[in-house]
């Protein structure tokens, strides 16, 4: 297979993914959000399955670090498979979702949806510290959530989000898996 061949194919494939108006077919989703220890307010999407009275095993994405959205929304100026807004945690969310899990992302410290109104020096002054018992909080939402179940819980972080996650499955018995 050339490689221009195997480029179009990845270029098709990844735009299904992560840019195909299906992904959202049979989720449904809505703004949920907690105050941290700090007094901030996080706003998050939690995506559930469209059928299905709940509640649901829960799931929690946590981002890796920089000023991120709900969505991890980038913007991708060049890359050999795709171009342009990109979004990494929408399609895993609404992918779990529709295969019946309660999945919730939140905004950063100083994110906004879409970061249209983002406040990066909120960011800036946090700590590791911050983040974890923001998370902490984020966690306590999505457990609370008369749509989630107690059980299995999972926690799945990116990069900086790992860390994250593996300091909240370390102190919470309640973890069933982490990612």
């Amino acid at each position: 297979m050339s490689a221009t061949r195997r480029q179009r194919i990845l270029t098709i494939l990844v735009g299904f993914l992560l840019g195909s108006a299906a992904m959202a077919a049979g989720v449904r989703e809505e703004v949920v959000s907690f105050l941290t220890h700090d007094g901030l307010e996080i706003r998050c999407l939690l995506s559930l399955p469209a059928k299905g009275e709940g509640p649901f095993p829960g799931m929690l994405l946590i981002p890796g670090s920089g000023l991120h959205d709900a969505d991890v929304t980038l913007e991708i100026s060049k890359l050999e498979i795709t171009t342009g807004r990109q979004t990494l945690f929408r399609p895993l969310a609404r992918h779990f979702s529709r295969h019946g899990w309660a999945v919730q992302r939140c905004n950063k410290r100083g994110a906004s949806f879409g970061h249209v109104d983002d406040e990066p020096r909120l960011l800036e002054a946090a700590t590791l510290e911050d983040l974890v018992q923001d998370n902490r909080q984020a966690l306590k939402a999505l457990h609370d959530h008369p749509n989630v179940e107690a059980r299995p819980l999972v926690l799945l972080g990116h990069s900086e989000g790992a860390q994250i996650a593996a300091r909240l499955a370390v102190e919470d018995q309640n973890i069933d898996l982490l990612v």
